[in-house]
């Protein structure tokens, strides 16, 4: 995993090589769960709407699966991320 950190804004940005493996925490798995069960999508309705195969979401949900390429980890990283972002709009307005 490679590390860079922007010195004016102090943000760290962790970001890895294509292909090379993720973990999911459990947190995140659990807010995946959860946000999919407020919506009431299916695993195909996840899968449409994150961009990841319903298998390997089978395989995170059903099998404890948390290894995942980074590019599976990104989407449902960012899916997650606007799902947030959308619930925040909505208690604003």
């Amino acid at each position: 995993l490679l590390q860079k950190k922007l010195l004016h804004k102090k943000v760290q940005i962790y970001y890895s090589k294509r292909g090379e493996n993720m973990k999911l925490t459990d947190q995140q798995v659990t807010a995946i769960k959860r946000k999919r069960g407020e919506l009431d999508l299916s695993i195909v309705g996840l899968a449409n709407a994150t961009g990841v195969s319903k298998w390997t979401l089978i395989d995170i949900f059903k099998h404890d699966h948390r290894n995942v390429n980074s590019a599976t980890f990104k989407k449902l990283n960012d899916w997650l991320i606007n799902q947030y972002n959308h619930d925040l709009v909505k208690e604003v307005n």
